[in-house]
């Protein structure tokens, strides 16, 4: 049955917290292929862990070195999204990923055979990104019949992720949501950070971290 909520984390300065508060979420916009993996949209993390890490690697306006820092220069928002009477999508789901691809064979009617398999090896983000110029060019609705968009990535958190493992569970995967339609978006709470769970997190991250750099990273 699914379920009426999903809940998602907003990692952010926290000079932002007051317009948030008062104006709500203002949609994100990359114009690489790096960032906003899901195209124009509000972000959140399914997994309070990658909403914690991002105040520490995504926030430059200050370096988060400990704890206090964090506290003090960060914010995060939970957020309730409603999935019964808004459309939303998961593109890691067999359902999902099925309606992505006939999304892709829109591309392939559109473009030459080269330029397609050019926007094909730059990968889902660049995907998505080229159907949202391809809708905006033609008024014809791709990503738009979908409130909110989600998808699944691997996330390397140690060095053992860069190994082989044995057993069936799939581990160190980051879901991200995007919220094309802010009217989703039916609550906002504002978590209060100086939390034993939030400063479990915190320690676990950096430690994370320090075995990828194998020291005391720069986080930003």
């Amino acid at each position: 049955m699914e379920e009426p909520i999903l809940i998602g984390y907003h990692a952010t300065d926290i000079e932002c917290v007051e317009p948030i508060e008062q104006e709500g979420f203002k949609p994100s916009i990359s114009y690489d292929n790096i960032t906003q993996w899901l195209g124009k949209g509000i972000y959140f993390f399914e997994d309070l862990y990658y909403a914690v890490e991002w105040t520490i690697i995504g926030i430059k306006s200050i370096e988060i070195h400990n704890y206090d820092d964090l506290c003090n220069y960060a914010a995060i928002f939970k957020v309730g999204i409603d999935s019964i009477n808004y459309e939303i999508i998961d593109f890691s789901s067999p359902i999902g990923y099925s309606i992505y691809l006939e999304l892709i064979s829109k591309l392939k009617e559109k473009y030459s055979k080269r330029k397609y398999q050019h926007i094909i090896q730059k990968g889902d983000a660049n995907i998505i990104r080229v159907l949202e110029k391809l809708e905006e060019k033609e008024k014809v609705p791709y990503l738009s019949n979908f409130d909110v968009i989600c998808a699944t990535y691997p996330k390397i958190i140690n060095r053992k992720s860069k190994r082989n493992k044995k057993g069936d569970f799939i581990t160190d995967i980051q879901k991200q949501i995007c919220v094309k339609n802010s009217n989703a978006i039916i609550n906002k709470e504002n978590v209060a950070l100086r939390d034993k769970t939030i400063e479990n997190l915190f320690e676990l991250i950096m430690n994370n971290r320090r075995q990828i750099h194998g020291k005391q990273p720069r986080v930003n």
